[in-house]
């Protein structure tokens, strides 16, 4: 954990970010869950588990607090998801693959528990984030494909 910013960090400044620029599109990413995990020490996983939840609510404040949050579009997610062991995750271990994400914004459809049908990637958040705000989403050909379930 050393090594790496803690989400602590990472969120407060990406709320700083936030609140000084409304941005039409925001991606927050947290990984400390996972720094725990590797460490065996499901404690810290709890703990960090809980602040991604705090950090949801705070920014659900901000977005709420005026019109301009209520046009702005939210991705935040985590890096991977766990194994059934909690300590690993890896192509060995299918359950690693299922990431939690919040998704929403104005044109964002989807509420509640969405299970995509297909098999997703985080380079999906990109052209999904052009597509949300009226841009071509394959202007990058490297990057992955649009969420079309959140529409």
């Amino acid at each position: 954990l050393d090594s790496q910013r803690s989400d602590y960090e990472t969120a407060n400044a990406a709320l700083a970010y936030y609140e000084a620029e409304r941005p039409d599109v925001f991606y927050l990413g947290l990984g400390e869950t996972d720094e725990h995990a590797h460490f065996d020490n499901y404690a810290g996983y709890l703990a960090a588990l809980r602040h991604a939840d705090d950090v949801l609510g705070r920014l659900r404040g901000m977005l709420d607090r005026d019109e301009r949050g209520r046009r702005t579009h939210v991705f935040v997610t985590a890096d991977h998801g766990r194994a059934r062991d909690f300590k690993n995750h890896g192509g060995d271990m299918p359950e690693s693959a299922r990431v939690w994400m919040v998704a929403s914004g104005p044109r964002v459809a989807a509420r509640g528990f969405v299970r995509s049908k297909a098999t997703r990637h985080l380079a999906d958040l990109a052209p999904t984030a052009r597509a949300l705000i009226g841009l071509d989403p394959t202007q990058r050909p490297n990057d992955g494909v649009v969420l079309d379930e959140l529409f």
